[in-house]
């Protein structure tokens, strides 16, 4: 039967956006935002690395990696919400409308850079006014894990630094995977001041296993940040990528919305196309977003994956 998450639920005509007013109550049902290397459930405090694994044996899984980018946006006053996965753009964006003003949270895993997690908050006024114009920045992120022990490095340009490995091998003397993690602080409101009639914010995450490549992906995501190009970047590689692997059905809508999910499902869980390290581990039944202790088969990836 349908699931009650955001893919069952639309009022937009566009097929590849999924939309509804409120979130679903079993967190399980959030969109997953995922580029083959990171994934991870919008909202949740913990995302995934690929191939990076905690446990001996039979209880291996997906290492939680905490996530900074666990932050919901809230106004005081009486506000208008709309969720929205544009599966198109493999883009989440919360919006809430009030009288005063419009603040939309976007959030994506980059398509094009894999080490990058990105959040985009825009504020817009609707009326002038001498007051400023102040959004809640809710954080659940904690900077640890139950699964790697982690220990905090020197600030990098302005980004908190947190590196480690995981607690337990899945065979004896085996590696110990290692994540690094730089972000960009989350702080606890945002404000337009008076006279002001938008301003946008835009924070970063990158995640990788040396620090090498955990600061390059940052600095990489800095550049493309100040140049503009970092939503652009990825959208053109979401775009590419529907391009050569759209699945659609004229006539039910409903069928077609469902291949349409499912595709967005399978492509988030793939690297990009023009992937060529060859570090990619597989896909496993629950994708990256999902697959932690007891989870979804514990995020294992099966002999008989094409």
């Amino acid at each position: 039967g349908a699931t009650p998450s955001l893919l069952a639920m639309s009022r937009d005509s566009d097929l590849y956006v999924f939309s509804a007013d409120s979130l679903p109550a079993d967190p399980r049902f959030l969109p997953p935002l995922a580029n083959g290397l990171l994934g991870w459930r919008v909202y949740d405090g913990v995302m995934h690395m690929g191939g990076v694994y905690n446990g001996e044996g039979g209880r291996c899984h997906r290492a939680d990696v905490p996530c900074p980018l666990a932050v919901e946006v809230k106004l005081e006053e009486p506000v208008q919400q709309e969720y929205a996965l544009d599966a198109r753009s493999g883009v989440f964006t919360h919006t809430l409308t009030t009288p005063s003003g419009t603040v939309s949270q976007t959030l994506y895993s980059h398509r094009c850079y894999p080490n990058l997690m990105v959040m985009e908050v825009l504020m817009v006024r609707h009326v002038t006014s001498e007051e400023p114009f102040t959004v809640e920045m809710v954080s659940s992120f904690a900077p640890q894990s139950k699964d790697i022990q982690f220990q905090f490095g020197p600030d990098y340009k302005g980004g908190r630094y947190i590196h480690g490995s995981t607690k337990s091998a899945e065979v004896p003397g085996g590696p110990c995977p290692a994540v690094h993690l730089i972000w960009m602080p989350v702080p606890s409101s945002l404000t337009l001041p008076p006279g002001q009639s938008q301003g946008r914010w835009g924070f970063l995450v990158a995640a990788a296993d040396c620090s090498e490549t955990a600061e390059g992906a940052f600095d990489k995501g800095l550049s493309q940040m100040a140049a503009g190009n970092l939503r652009p970047s990825h959208n053109k590689a979401w775009a590419e990528l529907w391009l050569q692997s759209s699945v659609e059905v004229l006539g039910s809508e409903r069928l077609s919305r469902a291949l349409i999910g499912c595709m967005f499902y399978l492509l988030s869980a793939l690297p990009s196309i023009h992937h060529t390290s060859g570090s990619f581990g597989g896909i496993s039944p629950g994708g990256l977003s999902n697959g932690g202790d007891g989870q979804d088969y514990w995020g294992h990836v099966f002999w008989d994956q094409v």
